[in-house]
């Protein structure tokens, strides 16, 4: 289950106080196993093209009701070390949403991953994922362009991260992990911002990665489409023409949250993404859609159409 928390980046992560605007996932005790799903049923049909950044099922098909958007994707962020939630992700399967699990190594180093320590582990989990047999999208270390996680720029060195995902892959790959599709996350890149001037760093190759996920969001009033996501988009469509999803995005309450919400309908559609994941939190700031009654509207106004439409696909 995803876990976020209140809090704010302080210094003794990344030395930057920037970091407070992004949303922070908390290290919290490792997850017991669960029982092993030999199978999930299969997804039923969705067409949707919208996902939810939420806790757990209940807060997801609350957000469905809210909205009356299905959701086609399910956002959560295990730690590295966590055994695979099959039992949550088959809940998700159930409603027609494939689950994207970034796996974020707080913990655990990337050299470790890079060098085989952790091989046992990847393996037990690509088994687990094997076995479930649904679609999953995996990611490693997600927005590790930017400064504000322990795995990202400036704390570990992009070699080892290229490293660490390779490793993971293909030992995935090796256990027979067939359902997973590799989603590379990066966040967005603007004037100001703690990120590093571009992700090619970080990329695995093209035979490592299958879809693109970025995460940014509307935080300014000012903000526009391409303030938020042109400069990164241009970035990762130098690297890759693998479809890429709005992975975590959302819009800050403000005067202009009607419109931003509807902005970033229309520039995912303008420009062929596959798709966009809302947010649906508190963390360093209220993204939740029932607490912005404007950004909900503009929400329900585009979202039903935006199912259907033709752009990309999940």
């Amino acid at each position: 289950m995803k876990r976020v928390a209140l809090i704010t980046v302080c210094a003794a992560l990344c030395g930057c106080s920037a970091v407070a605007n992004y949303p922070i996932i908390a290290t919290v005790p490792k997850a017991a196993a669960s029982p092993m799903v030999t199978a999930c049923p299969a997804m039923p049909q969705n067409t949707s093209r919208v996902g939810f950044g939420a806790s757990g099922i209940q807060a997801i098909t609350a957000v469905e009701q809210l909205t009356g958007v299905r959701a086609a994707w399910a956002l959560e962020y295990p730690e590295f070390g966590d055994a695979f939630d099959a039992a949550t992700a088959c809940q998700y399967s159930e409603i027609g949403a494939t689950p994207i699990i970034q796996i974020d190594p707080y913990d655990t180093s990337l050299a470790s991953i890079a060098d085989g320590s952790q091989d046992a582990y990847l393996r037990s989990y690509a088994e687990a994922v094997r076995a479930f047999r649904a679609p999953v999208i995996l990611s490693l270390g997600h927005e590790m362009n930017g400064n504000w996680y322990p795995w990202g720029w400036t704390h570990a060195r992009p070699a080892m991260f290229v490293a660490a995902w390779r490793r993971m892959v293909t030992i995935f790959r090796q256990q027979g992990a067939t359902n997973v599709t590799w989603m590379w996350t990066v966040s967005l890149d603007r004037p100001g911002s703690t990120v590093a001037v571009s992700p090619a760093a970080w990329w695995p190759g093209a035979q490592y990665v299958q879809m693109v996920g970025i995460d940014a969001y509307f935080r300014y009033p000012a903000d526009t489409w391409d303030a938020v996501f042109g400069t990164i988009l241009a970035q990762v469509r130098a690297l890759t023409s693998d479809q890429v999803l709005a992975s975590e995005t959302g819009v800050e309450q403000d005067v202009n949250s009607y419109s931003q919400t509807m902005q970033l309908f229309q520039g995912v559609e303008q420009n062929h993404l596959a798709g966009l994941v809302w947010f649906n939190e508190k963390a360093s700031r209220d993204w939740q859609l029932q607490d912005d009654p404007a950004a909900l509207a503009a929400f329900k106004q585009d979202a039903p159409a935006y199912e259907h439409a033709t752009g990309g696909s999940p």
